[in-house]
C-alpha cells in the first residue's frame, strides 16, 4: 500500500488529533483492525503537527458540556 501525501494546516491536524483522542473503544478497535494502531497514527500526525509549527502542548480531551 502506497502512503499518500496530504497538505493540512496545523489547525486541521489539531482537529484530527482531537478526534483521535475522543474515539470510543469500539471505533478505536475498528480503526486498529483496518489501518493499524490509533496511537501510532496519533503519534505520526502529532510529530508532523509539531514540525509545522504546532504548539508544544498536546491537544486536550473534549468534555461534554454540563447544562
Amino acid at each position: 500500500m502506497k502512503e499518500a501525501s496530504v497538505n493540512l494546516l496545523t489547525s486541521e491536524m489539531m482537529i484530527i488529533l482531537t478526534a483521535l483522542n475522543n474515539l470510543t473503544l469500539r471505533d478505536e478497535k475498528q480503526l486498529a483492525e483496518e489501518y493499524g494502531s490509533v496511537s501510532a497514527l496519533y503519534n505520526k500526525i502529532y510529530s508532523i503537527w509539531e514540525q509545522n509549527g504546532g504548539k508544544s502542548e498536546q491537544p486536550q480531551k473534549l468534555t461534554d458540556p454540563s447544562f
